[in-house]
């Protein structure tokens, strides 16, 4: 992956496709992210992703092993199943690169962006920001499976497969 962009740099190059890729990740709240493991292995977990600010994002408690592997190695994955067996909507997946935000700056960023409900406190935590370097959106269409791919600056190519 030689370039990552924001959501916003996305929604730019491809707002149709970006507004597509959001409808998956705003259906339900709960979707797989996946890293790199110190021993190498893909490391996978279920989490809240969030797009705000222009950005692509998710929090993670204090001290996970995720954020370990975000420090050796920031590549990550973020992909949003369907509900449902037929595909309705697509199943989107972004390839990226994170950026683990300090103490003090997932504060104020949560501060921001996250609406909690009244008379809750913040979460205490790391927000992890997500520069995309490929998004793919996988859907039906008849007896064609069609991926909508984006990679930045290189436009939306569709590929179809029976």
């Amino acid at each position: 992956m030689t370039s990552a962009v924001s959501w916003a740099g996305f929604e730019a190059q491809a707002p149709d496709l970006a507004s597509r890729v959001a409808a998956r990740f705003a259906a339900h709240p709960h979707h797989v992210v996946g890293t790199v493991a110190g021993d190498g292995r893909p490391r996978l977990w279920g989490s809240n992703i969030y797009l705000a600010g222009g950005e692509m994002w998710f929090g993670a408690m204090p001290g996970p092993l995720r954020v370990s592997d975000l420090g050796r190695d920031p590549r990550v994955a973020v992909h949003s199943a369907p509900l449902s067996e037929n595909l309705e909507g697509g199943d989107a997946r972004v390839e990226g690169v994170a950026t683990v935000l300090d103490r003090n700056a997932s504060t104020e960023w949560m501060s921001s962006h996250l609406q909690v409900p009244d008379g809750s406190g913040r979460p205490d935590g790391d927000v992890v920001l997500v520069a995309l370097g490929r998004v793919v959106l996988t859907e039906v269409r008849g007896d064609m499976l069609e991926m909508s791919v984006w990679e930045p600056g290189g436009g939306v190519r569709i590929v179809q497969r029976r």
